[in-house]
């Protein structure tokens, strides 16, 4: 099956045809929480049910044919992007036809024998190579030591790893020199001990969590701006009283414009005037960029953004969803849902508290709070799609019986628009 890629029932990108197929975008950080690049994780909506990639070389090629124009859409293009490569696909040049911001990850099955090395003696003189998952128990291995002289970058995963155990592997490398990346951050504090022992770069979903201060409460700009938000869903929709906020703004009329031009929207005519821009969108798309904006604007540190990119991706995929399938809750509250899902972890504070000043439907709360029910299983399934929790997927697909070659076509056109919104929204600081 293959599935059109449409955005927002806007004219269709370069009437373009893809294969289904999950492409998961995780955020690296470096130590000041700024992105430093992301790592594309595959899967083919086909397969997405083993846990285990049958062909890695297949799946390899797919990112590189599919899914790099696919993830770099709304991201600066100097940002570097991480891709597995199997063994068969180091040694057929493939890696050289990627562009020079792509980073070679060998993963940690590829031996390194004569053939491999020598294919990676090549590769490095173009582009940096990345060692996937260290553990310091394949020094023994013939070569092995070679391939991390020769890499750039080397990976270790520090999940369930005690810090003892964490010291004596960042040591043993430290001669080496290189940039270690931990991966599976999942604490706050895990962060800062890495960042101790010499980690530069961080990759995991500590990023997503809040970071609660004890005492802290919503400011009153925090709260009226929720609550600004909430207004838009409750008032008539005027596009003339719209328009006229909107030019009284000229931050908020240059990022409408960017928004409205950019490739992922679709439209067709020349923009006269704010009101024609307001017209041309129609109220289901100003309303929903204007409650990202709202967001972006609590929290504009590279942290925030990757949660605020992440949570308005949920809340997109939750509304496609509710407009395919029979769903919980109606289209506008699901995509609520998604995009209020990562709201304690852009303002540090508990989730609980944050719903005590908002005016939403109690099932709404309810799913943001944790409570188990239909609509959370969708947002747990939306959150499976952006961690390459290719097993969760197929599960939680099963369960409420969904076909993965239609996620997959929902999932692209996720990507898409909420790139094209993001990236117009986040350019504040760009006007003429």
């Amino acid at each position: 099956m293959v599935i059109q890629a449409d955005i927002g029932g806007a004219a269709d990108v370069g009437d373009a045809f893809y294969e289904p197929a999950f492409v998961a975008r995780q955020p690296v950080f470096d130590k000041k929480l700024r992105i430093w690049g992301y790592e594309l994780l595959f899967r083919n909506s086909r397969d997405v049910n083993s846990a285990e990639i049958a062909d890695s070389a297949t799946a390899t090629a797919s990112v590189i044919i599919d899914g790099i124009a696919q993830a770099r859409e709304g991201l600066p293009h100097d940002k570097s992007l991480l891709i597995n490569f199997p063994r068969a696909l180091l040694l057929d040049d493939t890696p050289l036809l990627l562009p020079d911001t792509c980073i070679i990850e060998i993963l940690e099955d590829v031996k390194p024998d004569p053939e491999v090395l020598e294919k990676l003696e090549v590769i490095r003189e173009d582009r940096m190579l990345a060692v996937d998952d260290f553990t310091g128990r394949k020094g023994y291995e013939p070569g092995y030591d070679r391939l991390l002289e020769i890499s750039d970058i080397i990976k270790i995963d520090v999940l369930g790893m005690e810090e003892k155990r964490v010291r004596e592997v960042a040591g043993s490398l430290a001669p080496l020199r290189k940039s270690l990346l931990a991966e599976k951050v999942e604490t706050r504090e895990m962060f800062h001990q890495t960042s101790r022992l010499g980690f530069s770069l961080f990759q995991g979903y500590f990023f997503s969590r809040p970071e609660i201060v004890k005492g802290r409460k919503l400011s009153s700009n925090q709260i009226s701006r929720l609550r600004l938000m909430q207004e838009l869903e409750q008032q008539e929709f005027d596009p003339n009283a719209l328009a006229a906020v909107i030019e009284s703004d000229v931050s908020l009329s240059y990022r409408l414009l960017l928004y409205i031009n950019s490739p992922g929207i679709g439209l067709l005519a020349k923009v006269r005037s704010i009101r024609h821009a307001v017209s041309l969108l129609g109220e289901k798309r100003i309303r929903q960029w204007l409650r990202i904006l709202i967001m972006v604007d609590l929290n504009s540190t590279d942290r925030g953004i990757e949660v605020l990119r992440m949570s308005s991706m949920r809340g997109y995929m939750l509304q496609l969803l509710a407009e395919s399938y029979p769903s919980p809750m109606d289209p506008h509250s699901m995509f609520l849902t998604g995009l209020f899902s990562g709201l304690d972890a852009i303002l540090n504070q508990p989730m609980d508290r944050i719903m005590h000043d908002l005016p939403l439907d109690d099932l709404i709360k309810k799913t943001l709070m944790g409570e188990a029910g239909e609509p959370a299983r969708y947002l747990q399934l939306a959150m499976a799609l952006e961690k390459g929790d290719w097993q969760g997927l197929y599960h939680l697909s099963t369960d409420l019986g969904l076909q993965t070659d239609i996620l997959a076509g929902l999932h692209m056109k996720t990507m898409r628009w909420g790139d094209a919104l993001l990236s117009a929204s986040l350019s504040t600081d760009e006007q003429p």
